[in-house]
């Protein structure tokens, strides 16, 4: 539970709105869970912590080794045309 951005540390939001959320939070309510009923460990928690950093990371990576796109093609997809608009997306 953060602001809006990264550079944004809510500090508007009352603290005791901050808890009420966090006694709610999804995320940290499964991994509870996960301890609780599932039998996770700790052990086995950092491994996937950390197997998922490793993922992003490489993704990151990827991403950021890749050629920027041609700049001619920045608008194609962007805008439906009105023949687009009329024809129903569902069939």
């Amino acid at each position: 539970m953060e602001g809006h951005a990264v550079h944004d540390d809510a500090f508007y939001v009352p603290k005791e709105m901050f808890e009420q959320w966090a006694e709610h939070d999804p995320i940290e309510r499964y991994r509870g869970w996960l301890h609780a009923q599932a039998g996770m460990t700790d052990d086995e928690e950092d491994e996937i912590t950390s197997s998922v950093k490793r993922l992003l990371n490489e993704a990151l990576e990827r991403a950021e080794e890749s050629p920027l796109p041609d700049p001619a093609g920045l608008v194609e997809g962007v805008f439906a045309s009105p023949e687009e608009l009329d024809t129903p997306h569902h069939m």
